[in-house]
């Protein structure tokens, strides 16, 4: 891993949330790739703008950082899930919504000072819902890379997808967290199911609990953007399978050296993604 991607996640990691080097590393990897230029980014679920700046940062060059989240003041009052809660508010350090945005900002301008430009003034928060979002905003294609980090249900995602074709751009990328974990079912059951799956939303990997499609892309190009990302993680550090549509799964081989995941838990994921995918397609 490149030593400026973790200096860079070591300011980044400043701020409370759940965003690892990893999942940075996969963002920076993902502009490696598709090498995006003046573009616009949409972040549903902000959280304490944990991977809101690390999208930031892994895209210095795009123009607009857009936000979206309700900074509910009390978690219990919110879409959590029943027991979520509690982890949420652990999570945030406890700190009211004002104090997240105030250190997101303050963090905000030290990477801008890495990266000698103003990605402070390129990050826009809106402090609503998902639905009044889509709501209120113009209806025309505008943002490049979604990031979907929000309400955990299969209403939420199923709705954002539904819009798709007023938010995405053709060719862009919708970025969707938590899409295999066990405890969130709903969001793998609005995407798998979802009537443009594999028709205009095409998968493309799946790694670090996060799942990566492509919005209305030719198969030849999506076959170069796989190519390319093996040729990254092509290496000791990590593993990659291929699985039966062609898209690929990524895992830190490390998690094996330090114990925490084992090949027989490894086996055991590849069945449950198996299994949730077979329910679903």
């Amino acid at each position: 891993m490149d030593k400026q991607v973790s200096e860079i996640y070591q300011k980044i990691n400043k701020l409370n949330g759940l965003f690892s080097i990893d999942a940075y590393y996969f963002f920076v990897s993902l502009n490696q790739v598709f090498q995006y230029k003046l573009i616009s980014i949409l972040e549903i679920g902000v959280f304490c703008g944990k991977s809101l700046i690390g999208l930031a940062s892994a895209f210095p060059l795009a123009n607009k950082i857009v936000g979206v989240d309700p900074f509910f003041e009390n978690f219990h009052n919110s879409f959590a899930l029943k027991g979520e809660a509690e982890e949420l508010i652990s999570a945030s350090g406890n700190m009211t919504p004002k104090q997240r945005l105030s250190k997101l900002h303050k963090v905000a301008k030290i990477i801008s000072k890495i990266f000698s430009n103003t990605i402070q003034e390129k990050i826009v928060i809106h402090k609503t819902t998902q639905e009044q979002y889509l709501k209120l905003r113009k209806q025309s294609p505008e943002f490049s890379i979604i990031h979907v980090d929000g309400e955990h249900s299969y209403n939420a995602v199923k709705d954002l997808l539904d819009n798709l074709p007023s938010i995405l751009k053709p060719g862009g990328i919708i970025i969707i967290d938590d899409i295999l974990n066990i405890g969130f079912p709903g969001i793998a059951e609005a995407l798998f199911r979802h009537h443009n799956y594999k028709k205009t939303l095409f998968p493309l990997v799946y790694a670090f609990n996060k799942g990566v499609f492509i919005y209305k892309s030719a198969k030849f190009f999506r076959q170069n953007i796989l190519e390319k990302i093996t040729e990254i993680y092509n290496s000791s550090d990590y593993n990659i399978r291929v699985l039966h549509d062609n898209s690929l799964m990524i895992y830190n081989n490390q998690f094996n050296n330090n114990k925490k995941i084992d090949t027989d838990s490894i086996s055991i994921f590849n069945k449950f993604f198996r299994i949730i995918r077979n329910l679903f397609v």
